[in-house]
């Protein structure tokens, strides 16, 4: 854990910035639900507009987990290390849960919504 944490002064501001978006870009566990919401934008008809506001909106909840805690640091200096860590620590101890837990979610969610579709019971 100890080497996950430690500060990297050999990576840059922009240089970390582009590391985190691309891995939460490639996140299989952000792109299963955003396969499915952008299919359903691609079938709604809501033109090229709606489905280009979806995608702002999913980059949108993609980089509020990258964002906020730049965001924190800057806005207060003095308490972001004491709330920070918290929330690290909680991360690290509830984390493979809370995925899990998101993970299943969003399976049921589309294990339910493709038994409806399919309507295999009418």
């Amino acid at each position: 854990m100890e080497a996950i944490t430690r500060p990297r002064p050999d990576i840059g501001l922009h240089s970390g910035a582009a590391l985190g978006a691309g891995l939460g870009i490639t996140n299989p566990s952000s792109l299963i639900p955003y396969t499915s919401a952008l299919k359903d934008l691609s079938v709604a008809g809501i033109g090229v507009g709606g489905v280009a506001l979806g995608d702002a909106v999913f980059l949108l909840i993609l980089m509020a987990p990258m964002v906020t805690p730049l965001v924190v640091v800057y806005a207060f200096p003095r308490t972001s290390d004491r709330v920070l860590g918290r929330l690290s620590g909680f991360l690290v101890r509830h984390g493979h849960f809370l995925m899990g837990a998101m993970s299943t979610g969003f399976a049921v969610y589309l294990t339910v919504k493709g038994v409806v579709l399919l309507r295999p019971f009418v």
